[in-house]
């Protein structure tokens, strides 16, 4: 019960206005102790930014359409350890795994760094389908290459939490991701 009344009081908390509320929402996150309520907390409010970023930002085709050399290949690990400096310009990351973790939900870790990007929307649509139907676990998105993909996409916000108590991972928010195809490596 104490879980789910945490759960809804983020979710609550998340509602109101998203740029002044930032950091209160996310000390309040932190400060709970029960390790799924608080992951409960931030998972909220990693949804609730992302459905108005999504709203009111330039999707990813308009931003591709409008200045397409723009998306730099980035290394994970670059992207992990200074995150801002990405802020607001379009990445392309290599060898991410993806799945559908919720409703207008995915997910894409990579296995090299510890970096995730929470997005609401893929694009193509057959991408976004695939990985409703293929990649529906955790389980399968970590083992199987089906689930491996290619970013693209632009940072709008970078969070910094820790996992396991003592680990630091990225968390990277993008109101939408692009999968391309990976150039095959020459022989």
């Amino acid at each position: 019960m104490r879980m789910a009344g945490a759960a809804l009081a983020a979710v609550v908390m998340m509602a109101g206005s998203a740029k002044a509320d930032d950091a209160d929402a996310l000390r309040k996150c932190t400060a709970i102790r029960e390790f799924s309520a608080r992951l409960e907390c931030f998972d909220a409010y990693a949804q609730a930014f992302l459905t108005n970023e999504a709203k009111t930002s330039a999707s990813t085709k308009e931003v591709i359409a409008a200045k397409p050399a723009e998306f730099k290949r980035t290394d994970a690990v670059d992207l992990q350890i200074t995150p801002n400096k990405y802020i607001g310009r379009g990445v392309e990351v290599v060898g991410f795994q993806c799945f559908h973790a919720d409703k207008d939900e995915f997910r894409c870790i990579h296995p090299t760094a510890t970096l995730m990007v929470l997005t609401v929307k893929v694009q193509p649509a057959a991408e976004q389908a695939s990985l409703e139907d293929v990649c529906g676990s955790i389980k399968t998105a970590v083992t199987s290459p089906k689930c491996r993909r290619t970013l693209r996409f632009v940072p709008v916000k970078a969070e910094n939490d820790k996992i396991d108590g003592y680990r630091s991972r990225t968390v990277i928010l993008a109101p939408e991701v692009e999968v391309v195809q990976a150039a095959r490596p020459r022989r």
